[in-house]
C-alpha cells in the first residue's frame, strides 16, 4: 500500500514514485490539476516532500494576511463577479467586509491543512511496502 505524502490518498506506485493525481482538499471537494506529492516517494518511504508544503502553506497564509491589512487600509479595490469595486462604488464597505472574511476563511482552511501536514510528518516512520 502506498500513500501521496501531501494528500493521504492511496495512489499506485510502480516505478517507485507515486503516479500523477488530482489533489482533493479534504474539506472543501475540490481538486486541483495535480498533487504536489505526484512524482514523489510514498508517505512510507519519506516525508521529504512535506516541510516544502508547509513552506508554501505558510507564505500563503502571510501573503493573505498582508492583503487583509491593504484592504482594511483601503488601499485596494475589491474583486466582485468579473470585475473590481473602488472605493467609490456605495457597495464598497459591505463587498470589502465579505472579501475579507472570505480570505479569513481561506486562511482557517490553510492552517488546518498545515497542521494535518505537521502531524503527519511529525508521526512518520519508515515502512516496507511490499513490490
Amino acid at each position: 500500500m502506498n500513500h501521496c505524502q501531501i494528500c493521504g490518498r492511496e495512489i499506485k506506485a510502480k516505478s517507485g514514485i507515486i503516479a500523477h493525481h488530482g489533489y482533493k482538499k479534504p474539506e472543501q471537494g475540490w481538486q486541483t490539476d495535480s498533487c504536489m506529492g505526484a512524482r514523489q516517494l510514498p508517505y512510507e518511504k519519506s516525508r521529504d516532500i512535506i516541510p516544502l508544503a508547509i513552506v508554501k502553506i505558510d507564505l500563503f497564509i502571510g501573503l493573505t494576511r498582508g492583503k487583509i491589512k491593504q484592504i482594511e487600509s483601503e488601499n485596494l479595490p475589491i474583486p466582485f463577479i468579473k470585475r473590481m469595486i473602488n472605493l467609490d462604488n456605495p457597495m464598497y464597505k459591505q463587498r470589502q467586509k465579505e472579501h475579507i472574511e472570505g480570505l479569513k476563511s481561506q486562511i482557517a482552511m490553510a492552517q488546518r491543512d498545515r497542521e494535518r501536514l505537521q502531524k503527519i510528518y511529525d508521526n512518520w516512520k519508515l515502512v516496507e511496502v511490499a513490490q
